[in-house]
């Protein structure tokens, strides 16, 4: 019974601090703008790849949560998976073709941290890689590729 007393003085305290509002409403408004706080971010615009630095781990906090075209290079998407064998395999390959063409943009694409990217491309299998072209243009490839395949998927 003394604990209710004490939480009731405490209640009775925050009210006559708070002004003609109740605590309640307060304790709302308060709990409202530090989630606003807490969730804001900066708005991304425009993706801005770093050209020619091999792959790029895409995280949604470092850019927009759709994937964006580059204006003058192809953006190279490798989307996988942590516990994906095949994308392991595949990983490689991906990174040396990154080294030797820095005329591309690679992008690393982990479908469990990033499932907005994953669907906005319609990832359904693993490893998979699209490839965005400055023109608007889209091609995609499902499977672990071994060098030869990834050359002749990219044409460059």
């Amino acid at each position: 019974m003394k604990a209710i007393y004490m939480c009731m003085a405490a209640v009775a305290m925050m009210m006559t601090a708070c002004g003609s509002k109740t605590s309640t409403e307060n304790t709302t408004e308060a709990v409202e703008e530090g989630v606003e706080n807490l969730v804001e971010t900066p708005e991304i615009t425009e993706a801005n790849y770093e050209r020619g630095t091999g792959v790029i781990v895409y995280t949604p906090t470092k850019f927009p949560a759709e994937v964006q075209p580059d204006k003058e290079l192809p953006v190279v998407i490798d989307f996988n998976a942590t516990w994906c064998g095949p994308c392991k395999r595949f990983e490689p390959v991906f990174e040396a073709s990154a080294k030797a063409h820095p005329e591309a943009i690679y992008l690393s694409i982990d479908v469990d941290d990033n499932p907005k990217a994953a669907e906005q491309f319609g990832v359904h299998n693993i490893p998979m890689v699209v490839v965005l072209m400055p023109d608007g243009t889209t091609r995609s490839q499902v499977g672990a590729m071994d060098e030869a395949e990834f050359a002749e998927f990219l044409g460059f």
